[in-house]
């Protein structure tokens, strides 16, 4: 018996277990988000599969994401809409090993395929989404962002007032 299929019992091991995260890459200075199917998939078959599922938003309608894992980590720059985008970044890293560009339905989507290493220079290129890095407030922001709060809370509650008075007021008679 392997080494392998005594820590898994009987079973072999998935090859698709435990895959390149985006999120453990990237996501201290990138926007993760989580394929719109990952919400519907049981959790049996959610735990390890994780990197499968995880996209980067771009600003141009698309993403990035991991395309395969084994043997070495290949990510994808998938656009549905027909841009130069891809054409660009292909022209742009064409002497570069590990990049090719799929162009579908005569150019109307795209994917560029492109290894970890590149990812810093494509997310750049195609305007991936960034998580915000806001410094901490002072005690004057904080001080006005409570003195908002409470302005707005008090117009709420005028508005919830006159709904409640409308609502108890009877209809008039129209004759």
């Amino acid at each position: 018996m392997s080494n392998d299929q005594a820590i898994t019992g009987d079973r072999p091991i998935d090859p698709f277990l435990h895959p390149f995260s985006l999120k453990e890459a990237f996501g201290k200075r990138y926007r993760i988000q989580m394929e719109e199917s990952w919400q519907h998939e049981k959790p049996e078959n959610k735990k390890g599969f994780e990197g499968w599922y995880e996209q980067v938003p771009t600003g141009c309608g698309g993403f990035i994401g991991l395309y395969q894992d084994k043997p070495a980590a290949i990510l994808q720059f998938y656009t549905p809409k027909q841009r130069l985008t891809c054409r660009k970044l292909a022209e742009q890293f064409k002497d570069t090993p590990g990049v090719r560009l799929d162009d579908w339905f005569g150019g109307y989507e795209s994917i560029l395929y492109f290894p970890p290493e590149l990812f810093k220079q494509v997310a750049a290129a195609v305007g991936a989404r960034k998580k915000r890095q806001g410094r901490p407030l002072t005690e004057a922001q904080r001080a006005a962002f409570a003195e908002g709060r409470k302005k707005g809370m008090a117009s709420l509650e005028k508005i919830r007032e006159r709904e409640n008075l409308s609502a108890v007021r009877p209809a008039r008679n129209p004759g």
